[in-house]
């Protein structure tokens, strides 16, 4: 059941973050009825889509629901996010600056986001490397319609701990450098598979599908 993954989810939270954390749910494949049961356990876990497509067909207007969108984002798809989600957790390139500022202005809203940061530069991965996060932060500051307010980590698939943790160090290192100069609030870092080491390198929000919901039941709404 949800409820009991979430009361193990949050009891490894309290016995290994750092610092307090967001739970961003990472709702891909699951029914809207499996969304609401977990918004009625905890109002403050934030739903997210990775494609635009499923996130449009979840969204509804003024229902007490908050969304982020965590999945790598064509310019193109942009306009269905902008005003509806919290936070795009994905920009990772100027172009996608550009349009959700554009799209912002004309929608009259300041649209939050977070870059997205490739830690392993895996070339099948969207994401900035560390060293390019600075340059890439100031680009952001011209555009006056969107706020950068996080960083969000994806790492590469790995097993061995060791390996895993000194990509999550170096991210929170990042965070840490950039966080006074940029206002950064957020690193977004750790999934269901990773989550509790990503507590203890520092993470303040973490991405959780599989162990919420369980395994994927690939619902299509």
């Amino acid at each position: 059941m949800i409820k009991d993954k979430l009361e193990q989810i949050l009891e490894n939270i309290q016995k290994n973050a750092l610092y307090p954390v967001e739970i961003i749910a990472a709702t891909k494949q699951q029914s809207i009825e499996q969304i609401d049961s977990l918004h009625e356990l905890s109002n403050d876990i934030i739903m997210a889509e990775n494609r635009v497509q499923e996130f449009m067909k979840k969204y509804r207007e003024n229902d007490s629901l908050t969304w982020d969108f965590i999945g790598r984002l064509q310019s193109n798809k942009a306009k269905y996010l902008i005003g509806k989600v919290r936070y795009i957790q994905s920009v990772d390139n100027e172009s996608l600056l550009k349009t959700i500022d554009r799209l912002s202005q004309k929608n009259n809203v300041i649209q939050k986001c977070f870059v997205q940061i490739n830690a392993g530069n895996e070339a099948n991965k969207g994401g900035i490397s560390f060293e390019q996060t600075a340059q890439f932060l100031d680009c952001a500051k011209c555009y006056k319609n969107l706020k950068i307010e996080g960083l969000m980590i994806v790492t590469p698939f790995e097993k061995d701990e060791n390996v895993l943790s000194k990509y999550f160090i170096k991210a929170r290192e990042t965070f840490d450098l950039l966080k006074k100069d940029y206002d950064l609030k957020y690193l977004s870092m750790g999934m269901s598979g990773d989550y509790n080491l990503a507590l203890k390198c520092g993470s303040n929000m973490i991405r959780i599908g599989q162990a919420l919901f369980g395994p994927r039941n690939y619902f299509v709404n």
